[in-house]
């Protein structure tokens, strides 16, 4: 019986690493993709292109970039430095979240929070004066507000999602912390700040990256230390721009594989048993 436990451990042995390494080239894939998309993108003309370039660069603002899988920060990455130093990346954002309001005049696009969230979080990726201008601009629009009952979620006004923008920007805002260490969302004691930098009388920081900003750019150089990492995410958006297939056929092949063998296996063993009765 020995033996055929150490035919067991090899054979789930060779399972697990099978998985592991499909994963490993499904990953590489899905980046590579991935990469080709962000790489043509060359201004924002060609909307469902650039649509998608915001969707990779959405991606991780829901984790820090620690813990995303290394192709998914890689295509967060390249996506946020895409969309940076494409002139007019702002007027585009503001121009698709007014789209999105026209588009669900009648209420009806029950994805109405999360298309908004993922041009608001791609904003935050970028850090730079133009989307801070732009979210501040936002805090003050919640005409899209609505609360429902009967179960009904609720409709986010743009003023919350700026404000959730900022919060995941801006490392100094005047804003309470809970015990964890994040901030608590106050849109009045926001809107009082960006009056307070749209003119010029507060300085800011982004986070984990060194410098003092005001409203017309950096003002000096300051090296910090970054912050801590904030707790992985349970859910969000790792995966809005394209989740693992698990009936693909890489996926398919080698979990066939593997159970060949531990069919193989079991059928041995119980051979050579029945001759040693």
């Amino acid at each position: 019986m020995k033996y055929t436990y150490i035919i067991l451990f090899y054979a789930n042995f060779i399972f697990n690493h099978t998985l592991i390494a499909n994963d490993s080239n499904w990953q590489n894939e899905w980046r590579d993709r991935a990469l080709k998309i962000i790489d043509a993108l060359e201004d924002f003309s060609d909307r469902e292109s650039a649509l998608k370039v915001i969707k990779y660069a959405a991606i991780g603002a829901e984790k820090d970039i620690k813990h995303l899988l290394p192709a998914r920060a890689d295509a967060t990455l390249a996506a946020s430095n895409k969309l940076r130093n494409i002139p007019g990346h702002d007027i585009f954002f503001k121009r698709e979240i007014y789209q999105l309001r026209e588009d669900n005049r009648e209420n009806t696009n029950i994805n109405y929070n999360q298309d908004r969230r993922i041009i608001f979080n791609a904003m935050r990726q970028l850090k730079n004066l133009g989307v801070v201008k732009l979210s501040i601009e936002f805090l003050d629009d919640d005409s899209d507000f609505k609360s429902y009952s009967m179960g009904m979620p609720d409709t986010l006004g743009n003023d919350s999602l700026a404000a959730s923008t900022l919060m995941g920007m801006i490392d100094d805002l005047p804003l309470e912390k809970d015990r964890w260490g994040y901030y608590r969302q106050d849109i009045p004691a926001l809107q009082a700040w960006g009056r307070e930098v749209l003119e010029g009388k507060r300085t800011f920081r982004f986070k984990d990256e060194p410098g003092v900003y005001n409203i017309h750019g950096r003002i000096r150089e300051e090296r910090r230390e970054p912050s801590l990492p904030p707790l992985p995410a349970t859910s969000g958006q790792d995966g809005m721009a394209g989740e693992k297939d698990a009936s693909s056929p890489g996926v398919r092949w080698a979990t066939l594989a593997a159970l060949l063998v531990l069919l193989a296996v079991a059928a041995r063993v119980f051979f050579f048993s029945r001759r040693s009765v």
